[in-house]
């Protein structure tokens, strides 16, 4: 499911960087370039951290470090997701507005920026599923419709699987399109309810009680879409 195909026991390994130019050798050097300043100007474990919390590099983790964000339920902060890719975004989409760019300019560069960041990410589910949704909004945008979540989220598993049928057993696959789609879920018929109420959105209390409850019910809905695959695969489930 992983695409190995063979396993080299004994024999020369090129470097990366001695290979001819590629988008791959381009990744690494500015991968490399990020770890090389982190090292210089940051304390360890902390430089590990970030490189976690920025590109999802754990390889320089501590064992005990990672096995305790593991207990905690909470080893997902060192994988790159969603969460990266929309603060991306929303840095391309201030530079348009700040350059005042126009449609198709802007949709460019937010494109242009999400596969660039996919690459240096070593193109994970998470990621390439969120920078396709926001390269599918983008595109939206654009043409100057109205994106329906549900249309982009299904158009981006199938272009997903298309390319790699693979990715379907694939348990980064499993967890990032279920957490979506139940966050999606929940969020939806939250707001529905809200609806119903004739709220009165002035008053502070309401506003920071709604903020409040909307973070609740993502969570909830992350972990119902999630509750399969995580029990499936590793035998647990975090509370």
């Amino acid at each position: 499911r992983k695409g190995i195909k063979s396993i080299l026991l004994n024999g020369r390994i090129d470097s990366v960087l001695s290979q001819p130019y590629s988008l791959n050798k381009f990744y690494f050097k500015i991968r490399q370039s990020i770890n090389q300043r982190l090292n210089k100007y940051v304390e360890k474990p902390y430089n590990s951290l970030i490189m976690g919390f920025l590109l999802g590099e754990k390889g320089e983790l501590d064992y005990e470090l990672l096995e305790r964000f593991r207990q905690l339920g909470i080893i997902h902060v060192l994988a790159v997701s969603g969460l990266h890719v929309g603060f991306i975004f929303m840095i391309l989409n201030l530079i348009s507005q700040l350059f005042r760019l126009n449609p198709i300019y802007k949709f460019i560069l937010i494109t242009i920026g999400l596969i660039i960041y996919m690459g240096i990410t070593g193109y994970p589910a998470s990621v390439i599923r969120a920078g396709t949704l926001g390269i599918l909004y983008s595109y939206a945008q654009y043409r100057q419709k109205i994106p329906d979540i549900w249309n982009i989220l299904g158009w981006t598993a199938f272009l997903m699987l298309i390319f790699n049928t693979n990715s379907l057993f694939n348990v980064g696959f499993q967890l990032s399109f279920g957490a979506v789609s139940g966050i999606i879920f929940v969020m939806n018929q939250f707001n529905y309810l809200k609806e119903q109420y004739k709220l009165n959105y002035k008053s502070k209390i309401v506003r920071y009680l709604l903020f409040f409850l909307e973070g609740m019910v993502a969570s909830l809905g992350a972990l119902l879409g999630t509750f399969i695959p995580v029990a499936y695969h590793f035998h647990e489930m975090s509370l």
